[in-house]
């Protein structure tokens, strides 16, 4: 049987309340199910939330989300699916980004798994590396490189060669 079993840190001296929430959701990243639990989180501890039974996910097309809140600010997020990544049915999510400033943000229009953002240089070093969307937006930081021919790519895209010209390209 498939289930979720959550495990939450807290890695630093003093005592925290958190929320963490999660949902079940399907391959264009429409939520079917979703749980909230506040929990305190004693410092330098970790504390397990109660095992999560899913007897009706359907592995190759539904996949859980999750975050830890500390009130209104998202600490941590997260996905998982219950196959290889192969063979769950991934939808093509149209990755796209703006560009402002030193800021990348990134769209999707579906789920995206390990999205992957690349500059013709292949030197960008951003604050966030590799991420998950789930039918959103994120902003990450660049740190280093310029952001000159980004190419967008996710777990969707495996099989295809890197693109060059056009696709994924601005």
């Amino acid at each position: 049987m498939k289930s979720i079993h959550l495990n939450v840190s807290n890695e630093t001296l003093a005592e925290k309340k958190l929320t963490v929430k999660w949902q079940v959701r399907n391959a264009k990243a429409r939520i079917l199910y979703s749980k909230e639990k506040e929990i305190l989180v004693p410092p330098l501890s970790s504390v397990w939330l109660e095992k999560e039974e899913l007897p009706d996910i359907h592995v190759f097309e539904e996949y859980v989300s999750y975050q830890a809140w500390e009130g209104e600010t998202q600490i941590s997020e997260g996905t998982v699916i219950f196959s290889y990544p192969k063979y769950f049915r991934y939808e093509d999510p149209k990755l796209s980004c703006t560009v402002e400033k030193n800021k990348i943000t990134v769209k999707a229009e579906t789920y995206a798994k390990s999205v992957e953002i690349l500059n013709d240089q292949e030197d960008l070093v951003l604050s966030d590396n590799y991420f998950d969307l789930n039918g959103d937006t994120k902003t990450v930081e660049i740190l280093r490189g310029r952001p000159e021919g980004i190419r967008l790519r996710s777990v969707w895209n495996i099989g295809e060669p890197l693109p060059v010209n056009g696709k994924n390209r601005l």
